[in-house]
């Protein structure tokens, strides 16, 4: 059981599905601007609020707007929904750090 050192694996510092995006997507300067493209095609979907998941799968309008958003995504370059988490996820975290600590060359994804 016991592995040569050779054969030991170096665990990756880089994210798999973050490895795949677009460069415009790895800048943190882009951040807010992609999320406003993807929080806009959800807004003013339907002017009834709705209460209940039920309502909302019921909803024509509303589920235009959710394959729409999935087209929008598409179009910017992730291809998944758990690709899109990740990134927001680690730009989330980019944005905590205390800005004197934040090297550019280190700190990009």
């Amino acid at each position: 059981m016991n592995k040569k050192p050779s054969e030991l694996t170096i665990k990756s510092r880089t994210n798999p599905l973050l490895d795949t995006l677009p460069p415009y997507l790895k800048d943190p300067a882009n951040y807010e601007k992609i999320r406003k493209v993807i929080y806009d095609t959800f807004t003013g979907s339907c002017s009834s609020g709705h209460g209940d998941m039920m309502e909302w799968a019921g909803c024509a309008k509303c589920q235009q707007r959710f394959s729409e958003r999935s087209v929008v995504m598409k179009k910017l370059g992730f291809q998944s929904p758990a690709q899109y988490l990740a990134w927001q996820k680690t730009h989330e975290h980019i944005k905590t750090l205390d800005p004197k600590y934040v090297l550019p060359k280190y700190n990009s994804l």
